[in-house]
């Protein structure tokens, strides 16, 4: 089975929001044998030693409110339900391109 979503706000682009529901949604139906992707592209931010990813309405003023921190995404991926899921290095990959 295939599935595809994409999670954009009302027409102006993915929000923090719609980004951190969207991979708790994706997540939750892994399961052994899936593979999912999950892309962003868009801009980021390091501030404090923090990585970011910067949705539509992110602020440099408020960034734990309006942007989605990568240590969150890592979080979320290690809490994933899928049986054989690890993260010893073999359960994902991560993969960063920067331009």
């Amino acid at each position: 089975m295939q599935t595809r979503a994409r999670i954009d706000g009302s027409g102006g682009g993915p929000t923090k929001k719609g980004i951190e529901i969207g991979l708790r949604m994706a997540l939750q139906l892994v399961r052994r044998g899936d593979l999912l992707v999950v892309a962003f592209s868009g801009h980021g931010v390091r501030i404090d030693e923090v990585d970011y990813l910067c949705p539509v309405g992110a602020r440099l003023d408020d960034p734990k409110g309006t942007m989605v921190a990568l240590d969150w995404v890592y979080e979320q991926m290690k809490q994933c339900n899928a049986p054989d899921y690890r993260y010893d290095g073999t359960g994902f990959r991560v993969v960063r391109c920067e331009g």
